[in-house]
């Protein structure tokens, strides 16, 4: 990311040339040729490619092959607002229906910060209404370094304080993440302009969730990951536990919703207050139920880790109160400094503990080792929160578990007392660092070790 400006050079093979003109002949099935691009847009999440069919007269809306659309873009008929998608989940169709149905013409706010002018540039578009989403888009930046164009990122407010400090160019619009859902006419010209204001401008052809080491994960968030090569001399002191709370999803058995109300019958405007008071009720008694089970897993810990610091991150929600030992880290409202504030305490555990969703995502990058719980019906959805910045795979699966939602406490913590006493086994054992014959010193220092660790295993029982 950190480019020569004097760069007049195409950047090769992964992008898309959208300035001066777009480059770019998708195949459409609905007309069941390659077509040519005569535009483009980016209304809000989506990076659009216009294409036209002279024979018919018809023209569509596709995604360029950037994010969800590269390997499942949808086609959008403007004249008739419907939306197809050969591949992929029908949700993405239904979002740019709505979106595109309901388009608005509202001014929106854009703070444009330019650390140095971006002549030839990559434009990455970071906006998504889902946090992990939206972090995940810029988090893979990374893939761009020798791209040889100036980086130009595009995102609400809120991820400002995650961008690079090599980045050439931050486009912010002001407000949530909810504005990237909004199909905006008024942001797609403003974005256009700015792009005309570069010598050339290109958008990469990304789609895999970024892999980032411990380095370059300091460099988004300004925080250093746990060093797990101190593991044994900070678990002498203190082991660090840290439980990644959500409100919304809870660590439960009770279900959110029952089956009657998925029903076409159970959709009906007429039982919306029913519908929404059985909501509310479930998910009162599932945050008590990720209360009780968060106790009792510290409890657990309590009686077996010696010097265990136990605490909480997350959105307090209606969290309810915690055992007094525990360091209670929630907090209603959610800015930079809270979140760069969780990501310093999980990049001081040993192991983050959390359900699946984007509250993981930079948690679990900082932390030594995760223990995620899985719910059911994101099994299609697994390790798209999660960071893993270790080099070895075996290691990386020791560092990283996943377990059913319905896991109970007790076996949380027999997982997580087996985390803190062997990951220094683990480590020598799969390390690639301690692979091939080993000088005679080498191995008296992992006798050493081995020695230390079996001694405190034997005092924690």
């Amino acid at each position: 990311m950190d480019t020569d400006s004097s760069n007049t050079s195409a950047p090769g093979q992964g992008f898309i040339q959208i300035h001066p003109e777009i480059c770019f002949e998708p195949y459409c099935p609905e007309i069941g040729r390659a077509l040519r691009a005569s535009d483009w847009t980016i209304p809000g999440q989506w990076t659009l490619a216009k294409i036209d069919d002279p024979e018919s007269g018809r023209s569509y809306w596709t995604d360029l092959p950037y994010g969800v659309g590269l390997i499942a873009p949808m086609f959008l008929d403007p004249a008739s607002g419907e939306v197809s998608r050969p591949a992929g989940g029908r949700w993405y169709s239904d979002v740019t229906a709505h979106a595109w149905r309901n388009r608005s013409d509202t001014p929106i706010q854009i703070r444009r910060v330019v650390r140095r002018k971006a002549r030839h540039a990559c434009l990455v578009n970071c906006l998504n209404p889902h946090w992990g989403d939206a972090v995940s888009l810029l988090l893979r930046i990374s893939q761009l370094r020798s791209s040889g164009l100036d980086v130009i990122i595009l995102a609400t407010e809120n991820l400002a304080w995650l961008v690079p400090d090599e980045v050439a160019e931050i486009w912010l619009v002001q407000g949530g993440l909810g504005l990237a859902t909004q199909w905006s006419i008024n942001l797609a010209l403003q974005i256009k302009e700015m792009v005309q204001e570069t010598e050339s401008c290109y958008v990469p052809c990304i789609f895999q969730p970024a892999q980032v080491s411990s380095q370059e994960l300091r460099q988004f968030s300004r925080v250093q990951p746990f060093p797990c090569e101190e593991w044994h001399q900070r678990l002498a002191e203190k082991a660090v536990v840290t439980f990644a709370w959500r409100s919304d999803r809870s660590w439960s058995t009770n279900p959110e919703i029952t089956g009657f109300f998925h029903t076409r019958l159970g959709r009906s405007r007429y039982l919306r207050p029913v519908r929404d008071w059985w909501i509310a009720r479930q998910a009162a008694s599932a945050l008590r139920d990720q209360n009780e089970r968060v106790a009792v897993l510290y409890q657990k810990l309590l009686r077996n880790v010696p010097h265990l610091d136990f605490g909480v991150i997350g959105h307090a929600g209606a969290g309810g109160v915690l055992p007094s030992g525990i360091v209670d880290m929630r907090s209603e409202k959610i800015n930079a400094e809270i979140e760069k504030r969780w990501c310093e305490r999980a990049a001081s555990s040993h192991v983050l503990v959390g359900v699946h969703g984007s509250h993981m995502l930079l948690p679990s990058g900082h932390a030594g080792a995760t223990i995620e719980l899985l719910p059911r019906d994101r099994l299609g959805n697994i390790l798209q929160d999660l960071l893993f910045t270790c080099e070895d795979h075996r290691e990386a699966v020791f560092r990283c578990r996943l377990l059913p939602l319905d896991t109970p406490a007790e076996l949380i913590a027999e997982v997580t007392q087996s985390i803190l006493s062997n990951y220094q086994w683990a480590h020598a054992s799969f390390h690639h660092e301690l692979q091939g014959p080993l000088p005679l010193h080498s191995v008296e220092a992992l006798r050493a070790k081995e020695v230390e660790r079996c001694k405190g295993q034997a005092s924690a029982r």
